[in-house]
Formats: C-alpha cells, structure tokens, sequence
C-alpha cells in the first residue's frame, strides 16, 4: 500500500541518517516477528532498499553471534528460562498485591508441564500466553481462597492466537 511505502522510506531515511553520521546520540529500538521483517509482500522485506541493509550477516551461526548488525535475531526462551521468569513474576505480583499466594517452584513446575504437554502447545504457545495464563491464575488464586490450582493449571487450553490471513489481507486493503 502506499502509506506503508511511505512509512519504509521514513524508516529508510532514519537507518541512513543514523548510519551515515548525521544522527548522534540515538538510539532506536524496533522490534517484531520475523514475519514482520522477512515477509516478501508486507514486511521491512517488501521494500527493497530495506532488505537489502536489514539481512543478517551471512557468517553468522547460532554459536558465532554478531551484534553490531542492524538486525538482532532473539533466541526463543528455554523452559528453564520460562521458570526462572514465572517465579521472578510470582515475587512481583506478591510484592505488588503484598500478598504471599501458595504457589511454590513445583507448582510452577507443574503449571509449565501441563502448558507445554498441551495438544498444539509446541505449534501455538508463544511466552506471552504462558505469562498471561499463569498471570490469570495467581490473580484467581488471590482473589478466591480454596480454589484447586492443579484443576485450573488442568483448564488451560492452548489456541491458535495468530491473526487469521483473511484479516490481515482485508487490513491490507485499507
């Protein structure tokens, strides 16, 4: 569309700028999907002038990392990782509501097996719908004293939250 056109070549001219000097002092963070930089019809990668500063380095691995390029690609989080946020994010939560809710690392622990041994889980889960879920259900727990956590860890259902195709070409249009 034409009004994406003109938001690549504003994005153009602010990569330009910043790496031909005439900008100090900035620094700009964008972040997406890989579908948002890589997609050939919609994304960064539509516009060629883009792509052609936005490809990673081509010598590149996954155990030789370079992170003076524009694009930094992130690693999905680990399920050890994923753990050490939850609890992180129970502390939080407990300070905020200055509350102590009953939920110890092998609850956690169980909360995780059950989101992760889900049907469509390896397809469909993405770290945000973990954090929510879990989210959810401290907020339950400290609202409702005596509710059954491993009947709601067993609850959680795993759907497909990406947008629908037909939505993001009618989006398109517009």
């Amino acid at each position: 569309s034409v009004m994406r056109e003109k938001n690549y070549e504003k994005i153009l001219s602010i990569y330009n700028d910043c790496f031909q000097g005439k900008i100090t002092n900035l620094f700009l963070n964008f972040a997406g999907t890989r579908e948002t930089l890589e997609n050939e019809r919609r994304g960064l990668f539509s516009y060629q002038a883009l792509k052609s500063r936005l490809q990673s380095n081509k010598f590149e691995t996954s155990e030789i990392r370079d992170f003076a390029q524009p694009v930094i690609r992130l690693y999905p989080l680990n399920h050890n990782e994923i753990f050490v946020l939850l609890k992180k994010l129970k502390a939080v939560f407990d300070l905020h509501y200055k509350t102590a809710i009953d939920v110890c690392n092998e609850d956690i622990q169980n909360f995780m097996e059950e989101m992760f041994n889900k049907p469509g889980a390896s397809e469909f889960l993405t770290p945000r719908e973990v954090i929510r879920d879990f989210l959810n259900i401290l907020n339950l727990l400290r609202q409702n004293q005596g509710l059954d956590k491993k009947q709601l860890f067993g609850d959680i259902e795993i759907t497909d939250e990406r947008p629908d195709e037909v939505l993001l070409d009618s989006i398109e249009e517009l």
